[in-house]
């Protein structure tokens, strides 16, 4: 659970648990904070009544609690009553007020995209408006949807976020460690955002890269997930052929997800060439993965393997043929008695009888392993062109009308010319 510090009291008494300390308002979010809200700037000597407000200091923290201004002094209460505001107030705004114009914002963006500039600087919006902890939720879901959009982790670093574990555990320890990498695995996605900034400002330290090792073998998927966030956020993706193993090979969805982003940020669809050899594994788990691996890497070079590959799951269907279902039964007679007549011996008669039904149908050959890959297969074609999902038929007709804008050739690395 993040917690926010929303008072002076919580400055000197610090959650055990993770805090996100941010509550320096920085001038470089959008505009220099003197000329935000000049509306709302406070008089001297104006009194206010107790109420529930946002209060800008002067020294750039948000303060939001229940407050009051008597005798131009400004006060808030907190658990020992009420306490003078040391730093002068330039703003305030009653919470309610606040809220109610977020509201009416963020309806107003209904359907924009998290990445959308829009979105993005109504994150900001809050964060200036001293709604840190919304803005911090608001970022957390935007993040988990589109993890590596620098506009997004630029407004990060400009929040002035950190991860803050224990007081009694020494920056770096192995303790200290395992604390952060906990939060990273098991909190949102603004959580394993800051937890990886702190793990890899250790990245020059001994011990590092058995650390991202011991991560990504772990037995937590969550974990395994974290490891391969922080190798992608350390590398940059130069670590593509581990990300390519993991994409095809690990049982857990999410991690395998994780992998694929990890060849996407490289920039270069050359790291297609494990997942489209995978296609043609012998395994249909694998086909599976490498199909959906394909899709989260984003490339558009992936378009025509897919199509390829989803014609074949589409034509397996067996020539037709009959099948007899039936049901034979030997049947004892006594022996001919003409026959006998005429012999000191006579054999009983076997006869055979048969019973049943003939069937004019057609073989198919069919299961579970089959149907989700051709469902990875046909999703990862929707995300990679027009987000359209489409049956087998349809994507066969859409290759006819398109094939030549995504033709794999189109949209590979052109060779260097020779000289």
């Amino acid at each position: 659970m993040v917690r926010f510090l929303r008072d002076p009291g919580a400055m000197c008494n610090p959650s055990p648990s993770l805090l996100l300390l941010g509550l320096l308002l920085p001038a470089s979010l959008e505009v220099p904070l003197a000329q935000q809200e000049v509306s709302q700037q406070v008089s001297p000597g104006q009194e206010h009544p107790s109420r529930e407000r946002i209060l800008i200091l002067e020294d750039g923290r948000a303060l939001r609690s229940r407050a009051r201004c008597q005798a131009g002094v400004w006060e808030v209460h907190t658990k020992q009553g009420w306490s003078p505001v040391t730093s002068p107030v330039l703003r305030q705004r009653l919470e309610s007020d606040a809220l109610l114009e977020a509201r009416a914002l963020a309806r107003s963006l209904k359907g924009a995209s998290a990445a959308d500039a829009r979105r993005v600087e109504y994150l900001a919006w809050l964060y200036r408006q001293g709604l840190v902890a919304e803005a911090c939720r608001a970022l957390a879901r935007s993040l988990e949807e589109h993890p590596d959009e620098l506009r997004l982790l630029k407004l990060v670093s400009q929040m002035n976020l950190s991860l803050v574990l224990k007081d009694s555990l020494a920056s770096g320890s192995p303790e200290w460690q395992r604390a952060a990498v906990s939060h990273g695995a098991r909190g949102d996605a603004l959580e394993r955002e800051l937890a990886a900034r702190a793990l890899i400002a250790l990245r020059d330290r001994p011990g590092f890269d058995a650390l991202l090792k011991s991560l990504q073998r772990n037995s937590s998927s969550a974990v395994r997930r974290f490891g391969l966030f922080l190798e992608r956020r350390r590398s940059g993706g130069e670590a593509w052929r581990v990300f390519s193993r993991v994409a095809l090979l690990d049982p857990s969805e999410r991690v395998r997800h994780e992998a694929a982003l990890g060849m996407k940020i490289l920039g270069d669809a050359r790291v297609l060439g494990p997942a489209i050899s995978a296609m043609n594994s012998k395994y249909p788990a694998v086909r599976r993965n490498a199909a959906a691996a394909m899709g989260a890497m984003g490339y558009p070079a992936a378009v025509e393997p897919l199509i390829t590959r989803l014609a074949a799951l589409s034509g397996g269907a067996g020539p037709r043929s009959n099948i007899s279902v039936l049901t034979q039964r030997a049947v004892l007679f006594d022996f001919d008695v003409e026959v006998a007549a005429g012999a000191s011996i006579a054999d009983p008669q076997i006869v055979p009888v048969t019973e049943g039904v003939v069937l004019d149908v057609r073989v198919l050959s069919s299961s579970t392993i089959t149907v989700t890959e051709a469902a990875a297969v046909r999703g990862s074609l929707a995300q990679l062109t027009d987000g359209v999902k489409r049956t087998a038929l349809g994507w066969q007709k859409w290759w006819k009308a398109n094939q030549a804008e995504w033709a794999m050739e189109q949209h590979l690395p052109k060779p260097a010319d020779k000289d």
